[in-house]
């Protein structure tokens, strides 16, 4: 039991680094920007990474439990994906780049889902919200490009 706790442990806090890393090359903040009339307001957004990255962790540590190599090669896609938005879309302020690069994050976090399925439903399931809020996360840059 304490291995696996720290195997969580782990798995969020090397999720959350990508994410911190992902922030540290941002010039603006959200609240900078004009934002589309069905954005949420900027403290939002703060909470639901949060979450986020604990749910995205604790599949992580299930997909490693079960030793899911091709899952995790598209986990560690996502993962990628998901780190260089941030600096697409508010370090080099290109929301054009940025909506190309939540396309591809969108569709990986698809195809790694479907690759976890057999190996861990309850891994696919925490990932549900964050597929949603990707989706949304899209739908919002697309307003900045569109």
């Amino acid at each position: 039991m304490k291995t696996w706790i720290l195997a969580v442990l782990c798995a969020v806090g090397l999720v959350a680094i990508g994410g911190l890393l992902g922030a540290v090359f941002s010039t603006e903040g959200y609240g900078d920007r004009e934002q589309p009339s069905f954005a949420p307001p900027s403290w939002v957004f703060g909470p639901v990474w949060t979450a986020l990255y604990a749910m995205i962790g604790i599949s992580l540590a299930l997909l490693i439990k079960q030793r899911a190599t091709n899952a995790l090669y598209w986990f560690g896609a996502q993962l990628f994906l998901n780190f260089l938005w941030t600096p697409a879309f508010f370090g080099i302020d290109s929301p054009l780049v940025a909506f190309i690069i939540i396309l591809a994050l969108l569709a990986t976090l698809v195809v790694t889902m479907f690759k976890a399925w057999n190996y861990s439903r309850i891994a696919v399931y925490l990932l549900v919200p964050y597929v949603l809020w990707v989706a949304f996360a899209t739908v919002l840059n697309g307003a900045h490009v569109f």
